[in-house]
């Protein structure tokens, strides 16, 4: 953050953020994977645990033995292409942060 502002005095407005702006995709990447961890992670945790299970519609087997990575996929998914209102106010909160 230093470096933007001493840098800032040298360079245009336009060449000073440009670091930001550079960072924001993977600001908001960062931010959806911290809330699907957080949030999705223990609903689909509890919905895998759940005693409704039939005969139907479960992997078996395979399924058990590779569930966290599943999961985790799935939770990666979920982070970078859900926009709702919790990640878009983290989101817009670091990156005003971030600008100053």
């Amino acid at each position: 953050m230093s470096d933007l502002r001493v840098n800032s005095v040298l360079q245009t407005p336009q060449q000073a953020t440009a670091p930001v702006t550079r960072d924001r995709p993977r600001l908001r990447q960062a931010v959806g994977e911290v809330v699907s961890t957080t949030f999705y992670g223990p609903m689909l945790r509890i919905a895998r645990n759940s005693t409704i299970q039939g005969k139907y519609g479960h992997g078996g087997r395979g399924e058990k033995v590779f569930q966290a990575q599943l999961d985790s996929e799935f939770l990666n998914l979920a982070g970078s292409r859900m926009r709702n209102s919790l990640t878009e106010a983290i989101y817009q909160r670091l990156a005003k942060g971030k600008e100053e």
